[in-house]
């Protein structure tokens, strides 16, 4: 290769670089790449040696920061300006904290908001598919590593063709970008170097909170964790059956964001699924009233099949039929048939299942029409939900059909702690801006590891940090703005359980309280049980439910912040709408039913207590078993003592 700096060039060669020099900029290039990989990165920067050249890119990387600079702070400073930025993908990039934790989770982020455009590339195998930059196109072709190439150089030459191409596209006016370079990151081995600035310290202007509680996430470079539970949801699509799947979790748990996830074209084709060939139709079925009959929604969702096939045969066939005022089993198998016969495949992805569950519209016949359809044709399921399916059936007559069989249950839980921490340092990358390890403490205590609220807390704080408030004084404007936005969806969670896990949930939010106001206590199984002798089975289902936390035998509440409304809302008598006397005297039968071993202990409390729970607290109390440590914990957070 001929270099610009060369003494020697021939004339021919002078001229022709003078007529192709652009008068703007050249791209800057950054190689994120793992050390281990420095030959194939040095070759891939030979093959690109034509673009540099051109003045088309200026490449740059960590071999470039000259002794005593501050190493993080000049690849920050290259990563952040960078016009393109080389992913040099290999099991050592991959495990290496640096280069995946920081470069790669800053550049996708600079590649959401367009500032830069992000290539992976890869140069030796290893398992990517799952990873958050699988929906960006790989290079070289057919995302075939350049180790697996019988020639290197053909692999590479593929590379900075690709690369050419990008540039053409994107900036077709002048060849390179107008503002910035390519740069190539280092993956220096660096897991325990961590950004020194804290929030308390950040002196540069923030970017935009990155935190979102508002609205599922839909980017899938925005999308975090679940790799286990996409990996079950693929893996049941690819098998031979093309199998359903139900999502289960609770509210704001994160089932549509997931779903989104799924859905996205980048996503299924980054996971061997060609979206032209399976066609995922998203369905939020919360629009779904007590008025809805199967034939809309078989309407709705053959036109959303239409607006998504690309053969016009079959388009046509789902056009004329999803306007048809009849639709029926045989009508549908049709369909399904000439989908068969292009070799289509039909992924539904049906959100809050439930409306569809509990409307008795959807009668056994159509739950065994779509099992059918999904049993006999290429028809997938994915259905989301708040409880499992055969739970939430409104007759048992649809309980007992075999349409729940087609499905494997996929719970979503909470994130464990170090999911919960990955996220947050993850989301803060490129915003410089850090939380201190005092403040990432109040966050997983009064948030836990929910991903809505954990995303709740972090936006909050970020928007107090950015306000410049005090470090001391950050705290309690987090608990009070937290407090007051959490109330409606702890509210939907109470009034979403029975009285038995009202029981236990009061239980515990009571013993929380004999610590300190904000500290996050477990109690094990027997500590509980001997306040609640039906604890076991509770225990376990709240747990799955995301409403507690299970670690080292021991349970608590998700959050402290739960506990503290729980106490409130059991003790708060000021929206009652009679007296205690005149509640007494409405509810007679109730007291006489009463043992009289708990009377006492009962009449003492009552009139602390919200009347909408008096007949709780009533049969809490009214087992013999229970009574004198119930009394007892009652007592102390009432001030009775």
């Amino acid at each position: 290769m001929v270099s610009l700096n060369q003494n020697k060039q021939k004339s021919s060669c002078t001229q022709m670089k003078e007529q192709q020099e652009p008068t703007t900029a050249p791209l800057t290039v950054f190689y994120s790449y793992a050390h281990e990989d420095e030959r194939l990165r040095m070759r891939l920067e030979k093959h690109l040696t034509l673009l540099r050249q051109q003045s088309i890119i200026a490449e740059w990387h960590d071999r470039r920061i000259t002794p005593g600079t501050d190493w993080e702070h000049a690849i920050n400073e290259h990563l952040t300006t960078a016009s393109i930025i080389l992913l040099l993908i290999s099991p050592d990039f991959l495990a290496s904290d640096y280069c995946w934790g920081v470069e790669m989770r800053q550049a996708l982020a600079l590649h959401e908001t367009g500032d830069a455009r992000v290539i992976p590339i890869l140069l030796r195998p290893v398992d990517w598919e799952s990873s958050p930059f699988a929906h960006l196109q790989c290079l070289p072709h057919e995302a075939k590593p350049v180790t697996q190439w019988r020639n290197l150089d053909e692999a590479f030459v593929d590379i900075a063709r690709g690369i050419r191409r990008m540039i053409e596209e994107f900036y077709p006016d002048t060849g390179v970008l107008q503002h910035s370079s390519v740069v190539v990151t280092s993956h220096v081995a660096a897991s325990s170097r961590q950004r020194a600035t804290s929030s308390s310290e950040a002196k540069t202007v923030i970017r935009a909170n990155p935190f979102t509680y508002g609205n599922p996430i839909s980017s899938p470079t925005r999308f975090f964790g679940r790799q286990h539970e996409i990996t079950q949801v693929f893996s049941r699509l690819r098998n031979a059956e093309f199998e359903s799947s139900s999502l289960v979790g609770e509210r704001r748990v994160g089932k549509t964001s997931l779903l989104n996830y799924l859905a996205h074209p980048d996503v299924r084709r980054s996971q061997g699924f060609d979206p032209i060939k399976y066609i995922f139709v998203y369905m939020d079925l919360q629009m779904i009233d007590t008025n809805m009959i199967p034939l809309r929604l078989w309407q709705r969702l053959l036109q959303k099949m239409a607006d998504g096939c690309q053969d016009s045969e079959i388009k046509r066939i789902l056009e004329e039929r999803c306007s048809a005022g009849v639709i029926d089993t045989f009508t549908l198998a049709d369909i399904f048939d000439s989908i068969d016969r292009k070799d289509q495949y039909i992924v539904f992805l049906l959100d809050e299942f439930e409306h569809i569950i509990k409307n008795q519209n959807f009668d056994s016949d159509f739950f065994y029409g779509l099992r059918s359809l999904a049993i006999h044709h290429h028809l997938a399921v994915i259905t989301s939900s708040h409880r499992h399916l055969i739970d939430l059936c409104y007759s048992d007559a649809i309980r007992s059909s075999p349409f729940f069989n087609i499905f494997a249950n996929i719970n979503l839980r909470l994130f464990t702690k170090d999911e919960a921490l990955h996220f947050i340092a993850l989301s803060l990358v490129g915003t410089q801006m850090n939380f201190i390890e005092t403040e990432l403490e109040d966050i997983l205590r009064i948030a836990g590891h929910h991903p809505y609220f954990l995303q709740m807390a972090c936006s909050l704080l970020f928007d107090i940090a950015s306000a410049n408030v005090e470090t001391g004084e950050r705290k309690r404007h987090l608990y009070k703005a937290f407090y007051e936005k959490a109330i409606p969806q702890l509210e939907y969670y109470w009034d979403n359980a029975n009285d038995q896990e009202k029981t236990i949930l009061t239980i515990l939010a009571l013993l929380e309280r004999q610590g300190r106001e904000d500290e996050h206590i477990s109690f094990s199984q027997n500590q509980l049980h001997a306040f609640y002798t039906r604890s076991n089975q509770l225990l376990t289902n709240l747990e799955g439910r995301g409403l507690l936390t299970y670690k080292d035998d021991t349970y608590s509440l998700f959050s402290t912040i739960f506990g503290k409304w729980i106490r409130q809302e059991i003790t708060n008598t000021m929206h009652d709408h009679q007296s205690y006397d005149d509640w007494l005297i409405s509810n007679k039968s109730i007291m006489q039913r009463i043992p009289s071993a708990a009377k006492k202990d009962i009449v003492e409390i009552l009139p602390k207590i919200s009347s909408k729970y008096r007949e709780l607290i009533i049969a809490w109390m009214s087992d013999s078993r229970n009574l004198i440590t119930v009394a007892q914990l009652l007592k102390g957070p009432l001030g009775m003592h």
